[in-house]
């Protein structure tokens, strides 16, 4: 039925043709760890200026000044999180297609070599 070879060659195709799927993982890995740090940052900039324009409440025209910096940092902060987001998601389907096409070619690789073999023996 199988040879060796065949069985073989099948194993290591699959083990061959997973490697790009793991490598795209650790990849998103590092992308979600990178932009948890970047979240974090987010959260505290966005907590030093809620803790300022508390601080300014009971003055009028600092506190009128601290809401208008608070929006514009919660909008900047709000901006860059969804650029950060958009950024991942594209590198980490770029990483998906390619790890899937690289899997593909690898599969028709090995299961060529295994139709070449078993007609050889």
């Amino acid at each position: 039925m199988w040879s060796w070879e065949a069985v073989v060659g099948t194993i290591i195709a699959v083990i061959t043709a997973g490697m790009p799927a793991m490598l795209a993982l650790l990849k998103i890995k590092e992308l979600h760890v990178l932009i948890n740090s970047r979240l974090s940052e987010l959260i505290e900039a966005t907590a030093k200026a809620s803790h300022s324009a508390g601080q300014l409440e009971g003055r009028d025209e600092g506190r009128k000044a601290a809401e208008v910096e608070s929006a514009i940092i919660i909008q900047d902060a709000s901006d860059l999180a969804k650029k950060l987001l958009a950024e991942a998601a594209e590198k980490a389907r770029v990483l998906l297609v390619e790890a899937a096409e690289k899997g593909r070619v690898l599969l028709a690789e090995a299961a060529n070599e295994a139709q070449k073999q078993q007609k050889e023996s």
